[in-house]
């Protein structure tokens, strides 16, 4: 996929992303929208809206590109044979938010080839935000250039994180990291949408990001706005799922230092 090519797509996409928004926007905050639960975990959720959107996603990419491999969070992997191409969607980052009548949520969807991240999407609709960034552009929101915040020392640092759902070990070392940060940060927040966060350090609004267990369609996008934006992200992967440091390159180091 050359430049031309992938300007074409990611315009594509934008639009779709700003289509599948006005659909999530008719059931946000209405009394008969469909929730449930996930899994048998009663912190993860799923609603009508989140399978209505995914499908959008999915009928739209199937007939323009029939030859791409999908990732959708709801439906698992489609694998179309020898593609050289990924979709990682999260048709709704911050299902909860969603379900609870909180506006911070998203849809995020990147395009991968192998490793390479070619672009990336994030809409939060309710706050009509649209972060966008090819690997040959620099970082967007809604057409204006967006860039990470400048160098910021820890105590001056205004940071952002999650915790996983399951109650397990992970959970209890979250938590230990989240005290150890927040009583060095400025202030912690914790809004409940990975791709958001990610949004967010781009833009500068963010001074960093971290968490553990998180699935590529949660970071796909966001981690190429943040590298486009200027930033780093650290990453590690444990049995399938993405531990993320998100910041200016100093940031990241010291936020590592921390949870190390």
């Amino acid at each position: 996929m050359d430049k031309n090519q992938l300007q074409k797509t990611v315009e594509k996409i934008k639009k779709w992303a700003l289509e599948v928004g006005e659909l999530q926007l008719k059931l946000f905050r209405n009394a008969a929208l469909d929730v449930s639960i996930k899994g048998g975990d009663v912190s993860d959720l799923v609603t009508e809206a989140d399978y209505q959107s995914e499908q959008f996603w999915i009928e739209k990419l199937t007939e323009a590109f029939p030859t791409h491999s999908i990732l959708a969070e709801e439906s698992g992997m489609r694998m179309q044979p020898d593609s050289e191409y990924l979709w990682s969607l999260d048709p709704i980052d911050g299902t909860v938010n969603y379900a609870y009548g909180l506006p911070v949520f998203c849809t995020s969807i990147a395009l991968k080839k192998g490793n390479k991240t070619l672009l990336g999407v994030v809409y939060a609709p309710y706050l009509r935000e649209l972060y966008w960034a090819t690997a040959e552009s620099p970082a967007y929101c809604n057409d204006k250039e967006i860039r990470v915040s400048p160098p910021t020392p820890i105590e001056r640092a205004l940071l952002s994180t999650g915790l996983p759902y399951k109650r397990d070990a992970q959970f209890q070392k979250s938590l230990h990291h989240f005290i150890e940060v927040t009583t060095q940060a400025r202030g912690v927040r914790r809004m409940g949408s990975a791709a958001y966060d990610l949004s967010c350090v781009a833009a500068g609004r963010l001074d960093g990001y971290w968490e553990f267990d998180l699935h590529p369609w949660d970071v796909d996008a966001g981690i190429l706005l943040v590298e486009r934006a200027g930033g780093q992200v650290s990453t590690t992967s444990h049995e399938g799922k993405i531990s993320v440091v998100a910041a200016h390159p100093t940031l990241v180091t010291d936020l590592q230092r921390i949870l190390d």
